[in-house]
């Protein structure tokens, strides 16, 4: 498959959106659905990316995502056809991601794991980004690599190209939504959740503009020989000369729609833990949210509507909602009733003003052998909270950030009551 445009012709074209981009970036907070609603629950895709998840696992993370009626459950390629399985007869697809995290494999190597994905029922794929190509302005290969997958993926499959925005300047953000509203991609998103900070308001609200000022394209993206007219417009906005395409496109390539149209999106992926997390890359301009958490979330959600308050991104209101980015708390910040210590172990009863502390992988909470003194509860990557306790909570230390799941229990009640729980 040939370019459609050199690497200096497509230069121009970013160039000219840049200049266009950059006046449309707004703070004005975007409409966010109501946080109780089935609405706001579809802005969630389900995450479970670990080298080491078991089907176990993924069995669980398709289920949660039935209940709360999330969009999508986001996996790897090897666990598709179990993903598919597990969620047929509800409206909640499967999502595969393709060259994940780096983004640097073959083409040949995407475009297989995007043939076994489509194949075997998945309607969403979320693709990486080959920065490498990018960041050397080769836009031609990158134009040629994402066109070559979105036609082995056509529509109605959804595609999201994987910036890792952490990595990339905000031109380089902008180059790359061009590529990818040329070639008809459905997403932009934002991170791999593997390198760097994830998502950022500031990101998502410049990717967002790019959406606004790319504007709608013809799915299937394919324009013939020319200039697209938006992108003419572009040009004539910006003062930017650019001529026709060096080559033309090969006479076998899908031929594109006229009558439907579609706009890109913007996926926050990466970081985003809590409901205020949630809300404020939502108003930034995403309308999907990529997240292992969507459960808290959706806990997060339930209470806001029922008080009104919401939990920030570093501290909680939630009796049984994690600490997050949090590695101190004051003696405020108290579990009032612990029970006393056995030689079966301790259990730890929380009160409905306290916290409770848990894994942010998919293990289920466990507890050391313990006395009254000290409690240490196991998280996954072998990480400790330590919380020294007395009558009067002397020193309370956390060595990191706590995300709790649960994992034996899946109906409501128990789960809230194995939230507060640590051991069984």
């Amino acid at each position: 498959m040939t370019t459609r445009y050199t690497d200096q012709e497509w230069s121009s074209i970013i160039a000219a959106t840049e200049k266009v981009v950059h006046p449309a970036i707004t703070q004005i907070p975007k409409a966010v659905p109501k946080v109780d609603s089935p609405q706001f629950a579809q802005t969630i895709d389900h995450t479970l990316l670990k080298l080491d998840a078991t089907k176990a696992q993924i069995d669980d993370l398709c289920s949660e995502a039935r209940v709360a009626g999330f969009a999508s459950v986001c996996v790897r390629p090897n666990y598709t056809q179990q993903a598919v399985n597990n969620v047929k007869g509800t409206t909640v697809k499967v999502a595969v991601v393709i060259g994940f995290h780096t983004g640097e494999n073959d083409l040949a190597q995407k475009m297989a794991e995007t043939r076994h994905a489509v194949s075997h029922g998945a309607l969403e794929l979320d693709v990486v980004l080959n920065r490498t190509h990018l960041k050397a302005g080769e836009y031609g290969k990158v134009y040629n690599e994402l066109a070559a997958l979105r036609s082995v993926a056509p529509h109605p499959v959804l595609i999201k190209l994987i910036l890792e925005t952490s990595q990339l300047s905000d031109s380089e953000i902008i180059a790359a939504a061009v590529i990818a509203r040329a070639v008809s991609f459905d997403f932009i998103k934002t991170s791999t959740g593997f390198l760097g900070h994830g998502a950022t308001v500031e990101h998502v609200r410049l990717m967002s503009a790019c959406c606004e000022v790319l504007g709608e394209a013809a799915v299937g993206g394919w324009a013939g020989h020319g200039l697209l007219a938006e992108y003419k417009n572009l040009v004539t906005a910006a003062g930017v000369a650019v001529e026709a395409p060096a080559t033309p496109l090969e006479e076998n390539a899908p031929p594109r729609t006229k009558t439907l149209v579609h706009k890109m999106q913007v996926k926050a992926s990466g970081g985003v833990r809590t409901l205020g997390d949630a809300i404020k890359m939502l108003e930034a301009g995403a309308t999907r949210l990529g997240t292992s958490a969507g459960v808290w979330i959706m806990k997060e959600a339930e209470e806001k509507a029922e008080t009104g308050a919401v939990s920030s991104s570093n501290k909680n209101t939630s009796d049984y909602g994690p600490f997050r980015g949090t590695t101190s708390i004051s003696p405020t910040h108290i579990i009032t009733s612990i029970s006393k210590s056995s030689q079966h172990g301790t259990k730890a009863a929380f009160s409905a003003n306290s916290y409770s502390f848990g894994s942010t992988g998919r293990t289920s909470f466990k507890t050391t052998q313990i006395s009254p003194q000290q409690i240490t509860i196991n998280v996954n990557y072998h990480v400790h909270c330590i919380l020294y306790i007395n009558e009067d909570v002397e020193k309370e230390n956390l060595t990191s950030a706590c995300i709790p799941r649960w994992r034996e229990d899946r109906t409501r009640d128990s789960r809230r009551q194995f939230a507060r729980d640590v051991g069984r």
